[in-house]
């Protein structure tokens, strides 16, 4: 099975409707009704992954201030460096790991917990005490019949309950953002023109080619080629009877910029040929398209010496697929 395809979220979204805000509004709601840190050992870095969590919680904080507040936390916590009573060298501050495995770009935060032994994992690394002995005998001193895995327990369960509060509100960015593809997707499906085979070979191979991210928008424009449609077309120099009638075109090439724009502001243009049997009249003309909305069109036409004009209403339209535009998308 090949890599998901850039506009797999959209698919998602727009064919599914699977991704919602709902979802990261949740995930909030379930941390800030979750227990909060309660360390027998490190309660100075339970109060202030509590804060962390209250700038989610209380605050209602943006995903740059609880970002910018989990970091804080972090570079706070490596300074006091509290681990070393606990046997770990001054080398093997897990935070200052932390630090440095930190992505802001990328809103990633390295992950904390304890191994099947005496160790801390930072991200799938081991950290452990270079003294096992004095870490045992540190967390016995300050809870009774304790060991090492204890305290070290506790420190990944409070470092985790900070990152919990920076996944929730990361979660709600992300699922906010695909709730925005999901409406330019829809918008995408409604005010394009109606696209052949062709047209969707061509379109879909351009908008895969250019975007190689997971989560993106639909393509600003469509490439239109060779694309059939039925008009009325009134030429005045025709024959009594035979002015006005229906006419077969074909759109020989043009783009279509479908997002939204006034009813008045053509989005799109088109040279076209068009086929209509009038006696005395060439049957065939050549002319130029302009398209309203994505989905309007007029435009002027000539056969031999006579000028015409036509419209159409995108018939295609009415029977198009949008789960087979999607697809052709996301292949």
């Amino acid at each position: 099975m090949r890599n998901l395809p850039p506009s797999f979220a959209a698919v998602v979204c727009c064919v599914l409707g699977a991704a919602h805000p709902a979802f990261g509004d949740s995930l909030a709601d379930t941390f800030c009704a979750s227990e909060k840190p309660k360390s027998n050992y490190f309660p100075d870095m339970a109060a202030a992954a509590i804060d962390v969590g209250r700038i989610v919680c209380v605050n209602g904080g943006t995903q740059q201030q609880v970002t910018a507040a989990m970091v804080a936390f972090v570079e706070s916590e490596a300074k006091q460096d509290r681990l070393r009573p606990f046997g770990f060298a001054a080398d093997q501050n897990p935070l200052q790991k932390v630090i440095s495995g930190i992505d802001i770009p990328n809103q990633k935060i390295p992950a904390v917990a304890v191994s099947l032994g005496t160790a801390l994992q930072v991200n799938g690394s081991p950290v452990a005490p270079a003294d096992p002995a004095a870490c045992d005998a540190r967390a016995k001193s300050t809870v009774k019949n304790s060991s090492c895995k204890n305290a070290l327990q506790d420190f990944a369960d409070v470092y985790t309950y900070a990152q919990a509060g920076f996944a929730a509100r990361d979660a709600i960015a992300f699922s906010n953002h695909i709730g925005e593809l999901r409406t330019e997707w829809d918008e995408f499906l409604t005010n394009t023109r109606s696209q052949t085979i062709l047209e969707l070979a061509l379109n879909s191979y351009l908008y895969r080619k250019h975007e190689s991210e997971k989560f993106t928008s639909p393509p600003s424009r469509q490439y239109i080629l060779l694309h059939p449609d039925v008009v009325i077309e009134d030429v005045s120099g025709a024959l009594d009877g035979e002015r006005t009638q229906e006419a077969l075109m074909v759109e020989l090439a043009g783009v279509n910029w479908w997002r939204e724009k006034p009813w008045y502001s053509p989005t799109g243009v088109s040279v076209i040929a068009l086929y209509a049997d009038r006696s005395g009249n060439d049957d065939v003309g050549y002319g130029i398209a302009l398209h309203f909305k994505g989905v309007y069109t007029i435009g002027y036409s000539v056969h031999g010496d006579e000028g015409g004009l036509f419209i159409s209403g995108d018939l295609l339209k009415v029977f198009e697929d949008k789960k087979q535009v999607l697809e052709a998308f996301t292949r």
